[in-house]
């Protein structure tokens, strides 16, 4: 089967090697499915490369299949020779999923984008009703679908130590994860953290590290 351009990488770069010797040396252009794709064989199946399809009768193809589908896994034993009509049912359900776990993942990024922007909005909003802001040190490699974030020690912000670590404002503290914050720090307000630290004075200047848009 065709490559796909964002796989390319993860195969070996004796890759071609590897597979005709799975085809042609080891399954002698015989496809090795023995019903793993889900069609009845009644025991292995007979399609032989370069020859027509015993039940399609179109021109058979072997290619080789990953049993886990890992292209970094080339062991013998994680391989098969399998004619294109076994090889994409057999590669079926896993496909359904990664296009699943994809939609799922845009569609988080769509939530994450619309919950900043609405962020922002509510702490500009904030910024002339409120004297101060609460504000939470997070690890932002820790955003959750939901646009939630887990807290660490003020310390991991105040010292400089990844870039990762950054204050986030306004946000709703539960179970260890801060919740409908913005990395926007508000202006014209005083700004604390959680644990009580004054990072901001109102009318003065950051007495600590901001998030992004500071």
């Amino acid at each position: 089967m065709p490559i796909r351009p964002e796989n390319r990488d993860r195969y070996p770069a004796d890759w071609p090697q590897i597979s005709h010797r799975i085809r042609f040396d080891r399954a002698a252009g015989r496809c090795e499915c023995a019903g793993e794709c889900g069609h009845d064989h009644d025991g292995r199946c007979t399609a032989l490369h370069g020859e027509a399809h015993p039940v399609t009768d179109s021109r058979v193809v072997l290619t080789t299949a990953h049993r886990d589908h890992v292209p970094e896994n080339c062991a013998d034993e994680n391989l098969f020779a399998a004619f294109q009509r076994c090889h994409l049912a057999y590669d079926r359900e896993h496909h359904a999923q990664t296009r699943r776990a994809a939609k799922r993942k845009r569609s988080g990024s769509v939530a994450i984008g619309a919950l900043a922007a609405l962020s922002a909005l509510v702490m500009a909003g904030c910024a002339s009703t409120e004297e101060t802001v609460t504000a939470d040190c997070v690890d932002t490699t820790t955003i959750a679908a939901d646009g939630s974030y887990q807290t660490v020690d003020d310390r991991f912000c105040d010292g400089g130590s990844h870039a990762s670590y950054v204050y986030v404002y306004g946000g709703s503290y539960s179970g260890g994860r801060v919740h409908g914050a913005t990395t926007i720090r508000p202006k014209d307000v005083g700004i604390n953290t959680r644990s009580g630290k004054t990072i901001v004075r109102s009318g003065f200047g950051s007495s600590g590290k901001g998030g992004g848009g500071g």
